[in-house]
């Protein structure tokens, strides 16, 4: 991963790698919480400072090995925010798609080599989708709703339960 590159282009360029993994990697979970973590929050972690500070993307991806969900091999790696309403296994593309439902209400359907890399490529796009919308809302001088996934890290599982009204919502 390039250094010097700006956070849009860091972000771009992860969404491409994982889009075009043959199969998920721990170079690739590295570079996915690097962008979850400063690409997108803005916060100073420790792969950052260690950016700055001269040191290369090699070492910084050896310390951080132990410190990182397995977000591209693992189903149970969700990022924040993550709300896939479904997977599903296209034999004639030979990839797995996933939809996510950003906050923005778009759904974003991605196609990627493996179920994990979907779902995390899913939620990336969707974030993206929520930034553009929330910069359109911005620049016209409207104020953000609030945002579960946002604000919490996870949305209520009531949402999807139908507040018990027998008006289920299955997710898989």
């Amino acid at each position: 991963m390039p250094d010097d590159l700006p956070a849009a282009d860091m972000f771009d360029a992860l969404i491409d790698a994982l889009a075009a993994a043959p199969c998920g990697s721990r170079e690739l979970d590295i570079r996915v919480d690097y962008g979850l973590g400063v690409m997108l929050s803005g916060r100073a972690d420790l792969a950052s400072t260690m950016i700055r500070e001269g040191i290369s993307w090699q070492t910084v991806s050896n310390v951080l090995d132990s410190r990182v969900p397995a977000y591209t091999t693992s189903l149970d790696a969700a990022i924040d925010g993550e709300n896939i309403a479904f997977t599903i296994r296209s034999e004639r593309r030979g990839k797995w798609g996933a939809m996510h439902r950003a906050q923005c209400g778009k759904e974003v359907l991605v196609w990627a080599a493996t179920e994990a890399l979907a779902r995390r490529l899913a939620a990336l796009e969707g974030r993206r989708a929520d930034a553009v919308h929330e910069r359109a809302l911005a620049e016209a001088g409207i104020a953000a709703p609030p945002s579960p996934t946002r604000d919490s890290g996870h949305e209520p599982m009531a949402r999807y339960a139908g507040a018990g009204q027998g008006d289920w919502k299955i997710l898989f």
